[in-house]
């Protein structure tokens, strides 16, 4: 059972139905991921948005940091983490230069950022320096391909993203070279 409710969700984040609904499938297949990373495990969620996923993997008992680019979002998502009373560490910062942190994890939550960026192994070759031997790393990328991203174009839903959008299909496991980052595809 998720700590945040939907119906929160929905009016914090300002989905429409079908991209809660999506997102809400997303974040649960990321937390049965993270559910088998050691108890205390430090997590850092690239692009974390409102939050909910960093607030509930802190709710597990792991030591997260959430980041993203835009400051409404941290806001929302520090917000969100003291009215459930969880502690999250959030701070604005962009994907580009994550080595500047000057720290390691041992799970790293990537959901749904690659796609917006035009070379995304320069980013994946930043999440390598923060990795330790055996980080986990998660990454989520929308599939166009799908029934529901065809249904989705068909009906005009776009993927929201104001610099373009990269595709990918299986070849990004090839992009997580790094010898000690493993892909899950």
């Amino acid at each position: 059972m998720p700590l945040i409710p939907k119906s929160y969700l929905r009016e914090a984040l300002d989905l429409p139905d079908w991209r809660l609904t999506n997102h809400q499938l997303r974040k649960a297949a990321i937390l049965r991921e993270v559910s088998n990373a050691p108890a205390g495990s430090r997590i850092l969620d690239v692009g974390c948005a409102g939050g909910d996923i960093s607030i509930e993997a802190a709710a597990m008992g792991y030591q997260v940091k959430g980041i993203d680019l835009e400051e409404h979002r941290i806001e929302l998502a520090r917000s969100i983490a003291t009215e459930f009373e969880i502690d999250v560490l959030f701070e604005i910062s962009d994907a580009v230069n994550l080595s500047r942190l000057g720290e390691t994890f041992d799970v790293i939550i990537m959901g749904e950022i690659l796609e917006h960026f035009h070379e995304p192994w320069k980013i994946l070759e930043e999440i390598a320096l923060l990795c330790r031997p055996g980080t986990l790393l998660i990454a989520t990328t929308p599939n166009m391909a799908s029934l529901r991203g065809r249904l989705n174009t068909r009906q005009g839903r776009k993927i929201e993203s104001p610099h373009g959008v990269t595709a990918f299909d299986r070849r990004l496991q090839n992009l997580a070279h790094c010898s000690h980052v493993s892909s899950q595809l």
